[in-house]
This record gives structure tokens, sequence and C-alpha cells, in this order.
């Protein structure tokens, strides 16, 4: 009997040994995911400072050329731009944990001891360092394009009031396939404003919210083709609709509404 109680009693030791490694691999593991979840949050919001700068830098340059001694009537869209920003963000998080993924794989299929030799011989913050720095050379390029483009949808919907011109963020509603291929053009448009005289306007429609859109889009026909004008909101869109309409002097330039 004795006997018995000593194997039970080290059997239960074993057993109370193992889980407690257990425990402390798996709170190593969450501690371990944690840090990187952190790392990845802190560099995502350092990031979106910097770009936030390059947004509000180049909207002071569009400001100083569009607004500076002119008489104008204006719509501006703050959500739509507060929701570019944050778009911004996602793409730093998403860019960086695949960024930190292809590193993994890479260093593995060279050579598999390189990723452990870097976590052995090189200081932890000298390789978030140099993670953080790679990140945003790959990254520059896409989140300089995006943060101006936050900067373009903030400068709203326009009219110079001594000219009569109808300044508006460029919209990719009327591209064709080829369009959506030409890296250029896309690369220009998205940083550009786009205008039209307001005396071509014949006539604008929005769409009553049955189609998709949710109602947040005015179309502007003319001479010059078809124009959209896209919002957050209803709210902004009538704004924008019934500031064309006053300033244009025409009656009647709402004709009806798409279906």
């Amino acid at each position: 009997m004795a006997q018995r109680k000593r194997r039970s009693t080290g059997r239960t030791s074993r057993s109370s040994t193992g889980s407690s490694k257990g425990k402390a691999s798996k709170y190593e593991a969450i501690g371990a995911l944690a840090g990187v979840i952190l790392v990845l949050a802190t560099f995502s919001i350092f990031l979106s400072i910097i770009y936030f700068f390059v947004a509000r830098s180049y909207y002071n340059d569009l400001y100083n050329k569009a607004f500076n001694n002119r008489k104008y009537q204006r719509v501006i869209d703050t959500k739509k731009a507060v929701v570019s920003f944050l778009n911004i963000i996602i793409v730093i998080g998403g860019g960086a944990i695949g960024l930190l993924i292809v590193i993994y794989i890479i260093g593995n299929m060279i050579q598999p001891d390189v990723v452990n030799w870097v976590a052995e011989n090189i200081p932890y913050y000298m390789t978030v360092g140099g993670f953080c720095i790679l990140s945003s050379i790959f990254l520059y390029g896409p989140l300089s394009l995006m943060a101006k483009r936050v900067a373009v949808v903030y400068i709203g919907t326009f009219v110079d009031l001594p000219t009569k011109i109808i300044y508006f963020p460029y919209e990719f509603n009327s591209y064709s396939l080829g369009d959506w291929f030409n890296l250029n053009k896309i690369r220009k448009d998205l940083i550009s404003v786009s205008s039209i005289k307001m005396a071509e306007v014949t006539r604008m429609t929005r769409d009553r919210g049955f189609t998709g859109d949710k109602g947040m889009k005015l179309y502007v026909h003319g001479s010059f083709g078809s124009k959209c004008l896209e919002y957050s909101s209803k709210q902004k869109r009538d704004e924008a609709m019934a500031m064309i309409q006053a300033l244009s002097g025409k009656k009647g330039l709402i004709q009806f509404e798409v279906q």
C-alpha cells in the first residue's frame, strides 16, 4: 500500500509540473502575441500621425491655390475625410502584418536559423526599429498618395463665385476598364480637384437610395458629360445640390431622381 501511495504521489507531482510548464508556455505565447500587437498598433499610430501632417501640408497648398483672394461658397464633408484617413491606419496595420509575415517566410526559406540568430544576437529594440524603417520605406508611396487624397476630400465641393466654376474631388464612377489599369491616371486623379463650368450644367439627378448607394451621390450633367459628386450623407448631398441650384441662377436643374 505504501509503494502504491508513493507511486501515485510521484505521478501527481509530475503531472502538476507538466501542467505548470504548459501554463507557463501558454502565458508566454499570449505575452508574445500581445507584444507583437502592441508594436504593430504603436507603429500604425506613429505612421498615421506622420501622414496626417502630409495630408495637412497638401491641404494647405490646395487651400492657398483655391481660396486665397477668392469669394466662394463651400460644402465640407468632414465625415468622409475622417473615414478616408481611418483607411490609412487600416492599410498601415495590414501592410505591416503582411511585411512581417513575408520577412519571416523569406528568413526561414533562405536559412532556417536566421530568425533564431536575429532573436538571440540583435537587441529587441533594434529589430523593431529596423522593421519600422523597412515598413515605412515600403509603405511610403501608397500612403502618401492616400494622405493627399484625404486633403482633396476635405477640400469638399465649392463654387468660385466670380468665375462660376464648381470644384470637387475627382470620383471614379466614370472610369472604363482600361482606366483602372492606368496607374498614372489613377495617381493623378486621386490628388486632383475636378472642375466644371456652372453655365454648362443642364440638370442634376440624385440617387434615392434603392441602388445600394444609400442615396448619397449627386450626378451633374451637361455638355461635359456626367460627373458624380459623392458624399457621406444625404444631408451633405442636398447641401451641395441646393448650393449649385441657387448659385447657377437656373430653374429646374433637378429634373428627376435615379431610381
